[in-house]
């Protein structure tokens, strides 16, 4: 019996976008979305959903967020060594 693999969750996506576009840079929500539509073209998802899981990563520190003058919050990888995500 053949174990199938699960297709991977839009956490797992955004994560995979996050970790693997844009690690060498600071980045908005606006900069995910802009990545994860080109990744995942035909999976569109909502700001809101985006915004949500960088706030959730930022509580699990693998992301370091910041607000900047302008209220708005730029993030970034927290360890610049992290491991690359393989979404299939």
């Amino acid at each position: 019996m053949s174990q199938q693999r699960m297709p991977p969750t839009k956490y797992e996506r955004v994560k995979h976008v996050v970790m693997n576009y844009l690690k060498d840079k600071e980045f908005t929500v606006n900069d995910v979305l802009e990545a994860y539509a080109e990744v995942y073209p035909d999976d569109p998802i909502p700001r809101s959903t985006v915004s949500t899981y960088l706030s959730r990563m930022a509580t699990q520190e693998r992301i370091l967020r910041r607000k900047t003058a302008r209220k708005r919050y730029v993030y970034e990888i927290r360890q610049p060594e992290h491991e690359l995500i393989t979404i299939i």
